[in-house]
């Protein structure tokens, strides 16, 4: 059930919801950063969540400014940790 919840979470995500949580994060994205971020998190994110996500940020590295991919696996793993329980 949680998985096909969060599967329609996903499908309904938007460039301008993400832009502006990164935002809110002190992460600001260039238009191609987005697209891949967009990209990673509307197909991805089952292997980020459940698998190895050391594939997912190696793609995700190659395509950010080094800033950029810090903070996002900063913020990854704070959330992830935050809520793992309900993972």
């Amino acid at each position: 059930m949680k998985n096909k919840l969060l599967k329609n979470y996903i499908s309904k995500l938007t460039k301008k919801d993400v832009n502006d949580f990164a935002v809110k994060n002190d992460i600001i994205l260039n238009d191609s950063e987005l697209d891949i971020i967009m990209g990673i998190i509307k197909n991805d994110y089952d292997e980020l969540l459940y698998g190895n996500s050391d594939n997912v940020f190696n793609k995700l590295k190659n395509n950010v400014s080094s800033d950029n991919y810090d903070k996002i696996i900063n913020l990854f793993f704070l959330y992830k940790k935050k809520y793992a329980q309900l993972l």
